[in-house]
């Protein structure tokens, strides 16, 4: 039985940037030793468009932590992610948590949750 890994990420899916790509190809790498379940700030199409979107194979599922705001409200849209990254990751108990997003790693820091943080921030 494959261990759980969920990868955490305030990014929606699709897009065409970077690091919307990187995920999805870092997801399917994870996949072939590990259950992968992505949680991703939003989804605008179905899994199967998306993993067709990255040509990815659906080795893994897309879920998402729910709306992500940008500009002035974006301050309490990382405060509701990592809220909600909590309470899945307490309910769900994964074995692995990858996170790229600073403050919700930096929330989950006080609550002696482990996890990978992913910085390409200077």
């Amino acid at each position: 039985m494959k261990k759980k890994l969920f990868y955490i990420s305030t990014v929606r899916f699709p897009n065409a940037r970077a690091h919307s790509i990187q995920i999805m190809k870092m997801c399917e790498a994870f996949s072939t030793h590990f259950d992968v379940t992505l949680y991703a700030g939003g989804k605008k199409r179905t899994d199967e468009e998306i993993f067709s979107f990255y040509s990815v194979k659906p080795a893994f599922s897309v879920c998402t932590l729910g709306p992500v705001w940008r500009g002035r409200r974006k301050y309490f849209s990382d405060i509701v992610s990592a809220v909600r990254a909590y309470r899945i990751i307490r309910k769900e108990n994964p074995d692995v948590v990858f996170i790229r997003e600073p403050f919700v790693a930096y929330i989950l820091s006080f609550f002696s949750i482990p996890f990978f943080y992913e910085n390409h921030n200077p």
